[in-house]
């Protein structure tokens, strides 16, 4: 796992050791909103691939990273909003 994903999703070394690429053990529960988090793998289609996509800058977020985001009070509705649009096809 990638020691920056591992930090913001604030997951124990020991924890992320264990279960390394294992996302169902690590469900981020402290910096993501978990329905934000499982409508990503959803739209998504792996939970595999909605981590990175945390990490990476979107246009519709202002080309803010949406795992800073959704740590924002009150802002994971939004990332919730872009991710909706993506499954719809309205890109952003």
């Amino acid at each position: 796992m990638m020691p920056e994903v591992r930090n913001n999703l604030r997951i124990p070394p020991k924890a992320a050791r264990g279960v390394a690429g294992n996302w169902d053990a690590m469900k981020p529960t402290k910096g993501i909103p978990r329905r934000v988090f499982r409508r990503a793998a959803d739209v998504l289609e792996s939970e595999e691939a909605a981590a990175p996509w945390f990490q990476e800058p979107i246009p519709a977020l202002g080309g803010v990273i949406p795992l800073a985001y959704a740590r924002r009070p009150g802002r994971g509705h939004e990332v919730y909003a872009v991710l909706v649009r993506i499954e719809h096809g309205v890109y952003s």
